[in-house]
C-alpha cells in the first residue's frame, strides 16, 4: 500500500511541476509582440499598404513570410478596418502548413504605426 502511496504522489508531484510549465510556454509562444513602422502619409491605410505593413511586422518579429498568405474576414477584404477611429484594424495571417496563423493589429497614429503580432489559432 505504501508503495502505490508513494507512486501516486510522485506521480501528482510531477504534474504539479509539469503544468505551470506547459502554462509559461503556451503564454511565451502566444505572447503578442510589436514593431513601430514609418510611413510617408497620414492618411488612412488602403488595404494594400496595410498588407504590406503586416507582412514587415511579421518579418521583424522573426516569421518566414513565405510559409502565411494573407485571409480575408468576410470573404472579400483583408484589412478590416475600425469605424471609429478609421487609423486602427487587423488583417489576418494563415499558415499554409499546420502551424498557427497570426493576427497583426495595426495603429496608426499620424505617420507612426503600431504592429502588434500575435498567434491565433
Amino acid at each position: 500500500m505504501k508503495k502505490i502511496l508513494k507512486v501516486v504522489l510522485l506521480l501528482a508531484g510531477l504534474c504539479a511541476l509539469f503544468y505551470p510549465f506547459r502554462l509559461a510556454c503556451y503564454l511565451w509562444v502566444f505572447r503578442s509582440r510589436e514593431v513601430v513602422l514609418q510611413i510617408q502619409t497620414e492618411q488612412p491605410l488602403t488595404e494594400e499598404q496595410a498588407v504590406e505593413l503586416s507582412r514587415e511586422a511579421l518579418r521583424r518579429v522573426g516569421e518566414d513570410t513565405t510559409q502565411f498568405s494573407p485571409r480575408t474576414y468576410d470573404g472579400t477584404n483583408l484589412y478590416v478596418r475600425n469605424k471609429l477611429p478609421p487609423y486602427n484594424g487587423n488583417v489576418l495571417w494563415a499558415s499554409s502548413g499546420t502551424h498557427p496563423g497570426f493576427s497583426v493589429a495595426l495603429q496608426q497614429t499620424g505617420r507612426q504605426v503600431r504592429c502588434g503580432v500575435s498567434r491565433c489559432e
